[in-house]
């Protein structure tokens, strides 16, 4: 949260408005009498997604996927009852690519170019990779990496015997995270890999779970109850550990901006001072390129401008 203002597009708040949006959806399917007005409060937090971050627009396709991966309609039966919904997101969409055209932006206006061909193989990979439990520093084929993930998300997807929270889920992961790797991609992108491979992996656990249980074979049982358990306990000790490589550089970046505010007289603080103090992370900065250093000191002056909260704080 400390960078949340500084980074003014928030993926917290793209990511409460989607759901919201299709709670107010799936709640359409119960409310015959007020179908028109949920469809409309759906609009509206799709309109509110989009302005918290403009990738709103794409996880508005989860909609559908929803009505027919998790709810098992038909596309057809899913197009003609929702038909006034998907005009109002076609149109909103249009909307959208159009007023950042007038605006003058492009589709790459944050990324420079496309990653095509072999570019967004290796991104992707690298998404995989670091989002499942696997050794670290491990390195394989990218286009071997995505093949094989693709065969996996597709199947899940297609398989009609597949469970519906696992086949939602998949299809909700592709809209996440197979667009990004045409333009960057970073860690901060994993928390919706995470999310929708944690769905998936809790429908399977589920549905598995519920065969093992019938099984009349008590070491039969036994075993699978074990091998499920050893793989969600697996997978938290992984996530912790991950959680913490993440929270680490913004934990101490909180943590220079306290010592820079407790141990200098604002609102110009000595660079050379906070480098005293936090010499592992000055040796570091030395090996970042002259973008990145200014970035992470600017993340620094905003936190003690928070902190102080005098917007003339810097760092000299």
């Amino acid at each position: 949260m400390s960078l949340l203002k500084i980074l003014g597009r928030s993926d917290r708040l793209v990511t409460l408005f989607s759901v919201a949006a299709l709670y107010s959806y799936d709640s359409s399917f119960r409310e015959n009498a007020h179908r028109k007005f949920l469809y409309l409060l759906t609009l509206l937090f799709v309109i509110l997604a989009v302005l918290s971050k403009d990738t709103g627009i794409f996880y508005a396709l989860i909609l559908p996927g929803w009505s027919i991966l998790a709810k098992g309609r038909s596309i057809k039966e899913t197009a003609l009852s929702d038909r006034f919904l998907w005009l109002g997101l076609v149109v909103l969409g249009t909307l959208f690519v159009f007023l950042r055209h007038l605006a003058g932006f492009n589709v790459t206006i944050d990324a420079g170019e496309l990653n095509l061909g072999f570019k967004y193989f290796q991104g992707l990979a690298i998404l995989i990779l670091k989002g499942l439990p696997l050794p670290h520093g491990l390195i394989l084929n990218p286009i071997a990496v995505c093949s094989f993930f693709l065969v996996v998300v597709a199947t899940a997807i297609l398989w009609r015997k597949c469970p519906k929270p696992v086949r939602f889920a998949a299809f909700s992961f592709g809209v996440f995270i197979f667009p990004f790797p045409f333009f960057w991609t970073q860690n901060t992108f994993l928390w919706g890999f995470w999310i929708w491979a944690s769905l998936a992996l809790a429908g399977g656990t589920v549905f598995i779970f519920n065969k093992v249980i019938k099984q009349r074979n008590m070491t039969v049982k036994i075993l699978s109850i074990t091998v499920i358990v050893s793989i969600l306990a697996y997978s938290s000790l992984w996530s912790a550990r991950v959680a913490d490589e993440i929270s680490a550089p913004l934990i101490e970046k909180h943590e220079i901006a306290r010592f820079a505010i407790s141990a200098g007289c604002g609102p110009v603080y000595s660079r050379e001072m906070i480098f005293a103090g936090f010499p592992d992370w000055a040796g570091r900065m030395e090996g970042y390129s002259d973008e990145e250093y200014r970035k992470k000191i600017t993340y620094i002056i905003k936190l003690i401008q928070l902190e102080t909260g005098n917007p003339a704080s810097t760092i000299r």
